[in-house]
């Protein structure tokens, strides 16, 4: 029996200790990512999509999560769980990709020839990216990105 309790103690502590090393490089990534999305933001000199308020903003650097939900929601007169997702790196993370993928689309939808563009709303997305690799001298995966881009809604 001793040796059934020990065995079951020492599963849950490494699946615990697996666990939360995935839990943590999950974190990692996401931080990164939206290192990298903040980069292209500054680089194409576009606003922040979401600011928060100074006082907010300070309280989300210093941890103090839960106050700085609070605030915000005393401040914007939303529920606990707006303020939250406005909060949470995954709202910001939305409405930054949100803010690059559509400056890119107005960006390269000017900038494609009118026979990519016909192609593109047309639906025919691989002769589009074809036809653009060939004009422009593109990487086929560039390529195809830019007339994903053009093809999301505005």
């Amino acid at each position: 029996m001793y040796l059934i309790w020990l065995f079951v103690v020492l599963v849950r502590t490494v699946l615990g200790f697996f666990f939360g090393w995935l839990r943590s490089r999950q974190r990692y990534d996401h931080w990164q990512l939206e290192r990298r999305i903040d980069a292209i933001l500054d680089h194409l000199r576009l606003p922040d999509p979401s600011p928060l308020p100074s006082e907010v903003a300070r309280l989300v650097r210093a941890g103090r999560t839960f106050s700085a939900m609070r605030t915000h929601a005393r401040l914007s007169s939303i529920g606990l769980k707006e303020a939250y997702d406005e909060i949470s790196h995954k709202g910001r993370l939305a409405d930054k990709l949100d803010a690059v993928l559509s400056h890119w689309s107005v960006t390269l939808s000017t900038q494609l020839p009118d026979e990519v563009k016909e192609l593109i709303d047309k639906g025919l997305a691989r002769k589009a990216a074809r036809l653009l690799r060939r004009g422009t001298g593109m990487s086929r995966a560039d390529a195809h990105m830019a007339v994903e881009i053009c093809r999301l809604p505005s």
